[in-house]
């Protein structure tokens, strides 16, 4: 995010990742605001991101960070950290809860990261137990749990109070709310191409609640960074060179990352 309208509701509290009008993406936007020197009469310069040869970024889009972290760690929390980050602030995760990330890719990882360093009892939730020992050696994770198998899942049935879900390809989601306990909460940050069908009865059996978070916002991106570089927490990259781009976004659809490329731009 690089820019949003100012003015709405949303934006005048601090929320300009939900902008009335739109905020304007780091990349594959458009500059549509005439406030930004971008805007032009034909609606506005596209952004490239990390793409760009040169950039002028807005006082109030620039983040501090913390000069203990590799920034090559640092790159994906600006995206998947302050993704993951922004609903466990939002909807009040707490120490004493016990709370699952399903899904263990770039996403999923960050929220592990974090509902760890919050000091949560935190759970993965994954198809197949091939992601396990990483969960729980590398991330720290508390417990695994293998959502295809049945005797897991019933054992975990109405025992979790909040669940990540970042999981973006098609999947059961009424499997994971019955997780939940009593007044229990799934939150979504996972975006699947298509439609995934829910009904009534999982949410109202158990007063449990399905909601969705968007990135986060400047504010929040920033408090995100100080409290990574207080727990120093970056996210886990392979850092590659611009030849092996193609090839990384092969490796990408097949899920071969853990769990986030970082082009190095020098190699450009």
């Amino acid at each position: 995010m690089v820019d949003s309208c100012r003015s709405c509701s949303n934006c005048r509290v601090g929320n300009e990742q939900y902008c009335m009008t739109g905020f304007v993406g780091t990349y594959a936007g458009t500059h549509k605001y005439k406030h930004c020197q971008e805007y032009n009469e034909q609606g506005g310069n596209d952004t490239y991101g990390g793409y760009s040869q040169s950039i002028v970024v807005d006082k109030n889009y620039v983040l501090h960070v913390p000069e203990n972290l590799d920034i090559r760690g640092v790159a994906p929390l600006l995206c998947a950290g302050v993704t993951t980050y922004s609903p466990l602030i939002n909807f009040n995760l707490r120490p004493y809860h016990k709370f699952a990330v399903a899904g263990l890719g770039g996403l999923g990882h960050m929220g592990v990261k974090f509902g760890v360093a919050f000091g949560a009892h935190t759970t993965v939730i994954s198809r197949g137990t091939s992601k396990k020992e990483s969960a729980l050696s590398d991330l720290k994770a508390d417990a695994f749990i293998d959502i295809t198998n049945p005797d897991e899942v019933k054992a975990a049935g109405k025992s979790f109070d909040f669940i990540l879900n970042t999981i973006s390809a098609d999947h059961d989601i009424n499997a994971y709310l019955r997780l939940l306990k009593t007044d229990g909460k799934m939150i979504m940050v996972g975006l699947s191409e298509k439609p995934i069908p829910t009904y009534p009865h999982p949410l109202v059996e158990n007063r449990r609640t399905l909601g969705g978070s968007n990135i986060g916002s400047i504010r929040e991106t920033q408090e995100m960074l100080d409290f990574c570089g207080r727990k120093n927490i970056v996210s886990d990259v392979e850092v590659i060179a611009a030849d092996q781009i193609n090839e990384a976004y092969a490796r990408t659809l097949k899920s071969d990352v853990k769990y986030r490329f970082v082009i190095d731009t020098a190699t450009f």
